[in-house]
């Protein structure tokens, strides 16, 4: 147990494998060399494409032609550089820009304004020209044999880069040199640092691997303690419950006895005394005076008219 437990920590306190870091630097600066490079090497071969001895030499179906004139001026300015496609005559149509052979040492550039079917007498088409900043179209047919293709690009700052590049290229091939040599000796200075931040961090995790210290053997871990069962309670012992004492409930109260005197009429008005007397035991109760009530036809209410108290009621009596 203690050997499995020591391999354990070891695995756990050495670190983790780190991923190699790109050097992000080195990679553009690579590019920027490279990209230099092609550039060049690309303007060296489009300035030995120019067409000379009645042929343009193409790369896959595409020839990189440099702007000589000004008849298409708002098109393609001087010194433009402009990318032309090999295109079948019979996909051409009024409009297209096309770049043919004029002579055996002139490559014009120019905009179709008129098609002939049959112009060669052979079945091929035959197409008018003008260049766009020319007062009058051309005054001569360009066939399709020797038609090289359509433009399908241009741009004029590339263009000047390439004639810089054609004039100067003493200059050009000296600072390309003196940038070869900075991007080695950038890389190398970035190699190197890479290099020794990727051996301090490897000290360090062998440092903290080594320092780090055995952890004890785990015993084992003690088995449950089952609970001991305790007893049920026991019920609490209730005494009956007593009956409940009910209070004496008051006597009902009699009835009042009523009497109603004789009706009497006066001007025309009926009236009729009312006597309630309180009753107790049968008798009238002597310590409640009785009510006496007036009913007068002219009053649809009853009028107490007498309520004598017990007091008086005794001394009657006596």
């Amino acid at each position: 147990m203690a050997k499995k437990n020591k391999k354990l920590n070891n695995q756990a306190a050495a670190p983790a494998p780190e991923k190699k870091k790109k050097n992000t630097k080195g990679i553009v600066l690579n590019v920027l060399y490279y990209g230099f490079l092609v550039l060049l090497v690309v303007g060296v071969f489009l300035v030995s494409n120019m067409g000379s001895g009645g042929k343009v030499k193409t790369f896959g179906g595409f020839a990189a032609l440099t702007v000589l004139s000004s008849s298409m001026e708002d098109v393609y300015p001087k010194d433009s550089i402009i990318l032309v496609k090999e295109t079948p005559a019979s996909e051409l149509t009024i409009g297209d820009d096309i770049t043919y052979i004029a002579n055996q040492t002139t490559v014009i550039t120019h905009r179709i304004i008129e098609i002939t079917e049959n112009g060669n007498g052979r079945g091929g088409r035959a197409f008018k020209t003008k260049g766009v900043n020319n007062p009058n179209p051309d005054s001569y047919q360009v066939f399709e044999e020797n038609v090289v293709g359509k433009v399908i690009w241009s741009s004029y700052i590339l263009g000047r880069g390439i004639k810089f590049v054609s004039k100067n290229w003493p200059l050009v091939l000296f600072l390309l040199a003196v940038f070869v040599g900075l991007v080695i000796v950038l890389n190398k200075i970035l190699s190197e640092d890479d290099d020794e931040e990727g051996d301090g961090k490897s000290k360090e995790a062998q440092q903290h691997q080594a320092v780090q210290p055995d952890a004890p053997p785990q015993a084992p871990a003690p088995p449950p303690v089952q609970p001991i069962p305790q007893p049920a309670p026991a019920e609490p012992m209730t005494q009956p419950a007593a009956a409940p004492v009910q209070a004496p409930q008051p006597a009902p109260a009699e009835p009042p006895q009523i009497i109603a005197g004789p009706e009497t009429v006066a001007d025309g008005r009926k009236t009729v005394v009312v006597t309630i007397s309180p009753q107790k035991g049968g008798k009238p109760d002597k310590e409640k005076a009785p009510i006496i009530i007036e009913i007068t036809s002219a009053n649809p209410a009853p009028v107490i008219i007498h309520t004598p108290d017990a007091a008086h009621i005794k001394e009657a009596e006596k």
